[in-house]
């Protein structure tokens, strides 16, 4: 690395590239989401949940 650009620009891609697994896997918990016994106040809490973390990924 020959400059601080560098080192920026390595760090943005390494961790962009978590960014996609965390995406993927909030993606596979939304889809999975069901409401089953509980409630839809409990229901919509966990789906709010999920969908606030997608929202700073995306």
């Amino acid at each position: 690395m020959e400059n601080a650009l560098d080192v920026w620009n390595d760090l943005k891609e390494h961790f962009s590239q978590a960014d996609l697994v965390r995406i993927s896997e909030l993606q596979q918990e939304l889809y999975a989401l069901k409401q089953e016994s509980g409630s839809v106040t409990e229901f919509y809490s966990d789906l709010k949940l999920i969908w606030e973390e997608l929202e700073i990924y995306l």
